[in-house]
């Protein structure tokens, strides 16, 4: 998911100035394609770096595991950024305890019995979405199967209706495209898609038996323990990192498996529980989240030989921490083996790890074992160079704009 409202809180923090430090090149298509060489220097020339990001702005940039570990559990560092527009103040942008009182609000549907209640659920909506592809011949994995498996996914865990999907689907594809092409729009964007939310919230009040998270924040507000405010908020980051962050892993992972193991990867994934080593791995090594969002410090820090001084802008590269070599073995292979990825930082740690991590596993798990199920001879079809060209830019996210395959027939269900 993409921080709405990031570019602003940066600049507030360090104006464009002319600077000679090294360019984060995330609008250049040949590093977003293979950003670990760039990383890997870095990481060999110390665990934290200073960059300079195309706008202009410095940043502190971890990329060993230890110096990611401890940055991301330093409460010196906050991500508290009290923004204009209320849609934006949810758990990325807050620190305890407020922090913590908004993730309790929402916590009971990422339990371990909730996700297990909702796994029906999401495999029949995994079969469902390949019932719809060609019997044969190529298709779109991400448009076809990961995005709408994600989205509708989170739709059913926050409780927005099939009727008002389109809306919200259209909302916040807006906000996507606003922040980098009409960042003047995205406040009315939001105010709009926070209207959507609330709107939905107050129907579920009464609605008995309601079970979702749009209910349970519903009651949360009535019983005065969060606000209107914080109830669109708290739905819309969940909506917006489960849509974005789940596809993302499934795309990539497809990827990554059709590229490096074309013959194999099958056979790793032929049940969900089979897939659970296999998804890890790929956590590992093709994170759909290449940065930890902002952090700004709140005295002067004292790691890896450099000083992070009071309010400093900082950015922890779970991807490249997640290919350290003093930590991971042959960091750039994939090896599905049990334990391998133990200690990954693909969902962040400390107080702000995700709180969906459990729910993209288990999507990602069963997404797999589905594909591997009904396309047992499935094929990349697309050349290196498209490849490449495909995905998008950005800071935070990883993630591919499209993803062609191809299958010479499926199997029955």
């Amino acid at each position: 998911m993409k921080l709405r409202g990031t570019l602003p809180f940066i600049m507030a923090f360090h104006p464009i100035e002319a600077d000679p430090l090294a360019l984060l090149p995330i609008f250049d298509p040949a590093f977003k394609a293979d950003p670990h060489p760039l990383y890997d220097a870095l990481r060999a020339d110390g665990g934290v770096c200073r960059m300079r990001l195309p706008s202009g702005t410095t940043a502190w940039l971890a990329t060993s595991h230890d110096a990611a570990r401890r940055l991301l559990a330093d409460k010196r560092l906050s991500k508290e950024q009290r923004s204009r527009t209320p849609l934006f103040d949810h758990l990325l942008t807050t620190d305890p305890p407020r922090h913590t009182g908004l993730r309790r609000a929402i916590a009971p549907h990422f339990t371990r019995t909730s996700l297990m209640a909702l796994a029906p659920a999401v495999r029949a909506r995994a079969r469902t979405l390949l019932d719809r592809l060609p019997h044969e011949g190529a298709f779109d994995l991400l448009a076809g199967f990961a995005a709408p498996l994600a989205f509708g996914v989170v739709c059913d865990l926050v409780g927005v209706p099939e009727r008002s999907r389109l809306a919200v689907a259209r909302a916040l594809d807006a906000l996507e495209r606003a922040e980098f092409e009409a960042p003047e729009r995205i406040d009315a964007i939001a105010r709009r898609l926070s209207s959507i939310l609330k709107a939905l919230s107050n129907r579920t009040t009464g609605e008995e038996g309601a079970t979702s998270l749009l209910a349970t924040l519903a009651c949360a507000r009535k019983g005065g323990s969060i606000g209107s405010d914080d109830v669109a908020a708290l739905s819309f980051v969940v909506l917006a990192a489960g849509r974005e962050t789940t596809a993302n892993l499934i795309a990539n992972g497809m990827l990554r498996l059709l590229a490096s193991t074309p013959n194999a990867w099958r056979d790793a994934c032929r049940s969900a529980q089979q897939a659970e080593s296999v998804v890890d791995e790929l956590l590992r090594l093709e994170s759909p989240l290449e940065m930890a969002t902002a952090r700004h410090a709140l005295e002067a820090i004292e790691i890896d030989g450099v000083v992070i001084e009071q309010g400093d802008l900082v950015f922890v590269c779970l991807a490249a921490a997640n290919r350290d070599p003093t930590v991971f073995a042959q960091p750039d292979a994939l090896d599905p083996s049990e334990g391998r990825s133990k200690g990954h930082l693909a969902f962040g740690h400390g107080v702000h790890r995700c709180i969906g991590a459990a729910l993209a596993r288990m999507e990602a798990c069963i997404a797999l074992a589905a594909l591997a199920d009904r396309f047992p001879d499935l094929r990349l079809d697309m050349p290196a160079a498209e490849v490449a060209a495909s995905w998008k830019p950005g800071l935070i996210s990883r993630g591919l704009c499209r993803l062609r395959v191809t299958s010479a027939a499926r199997t029955a269900s």
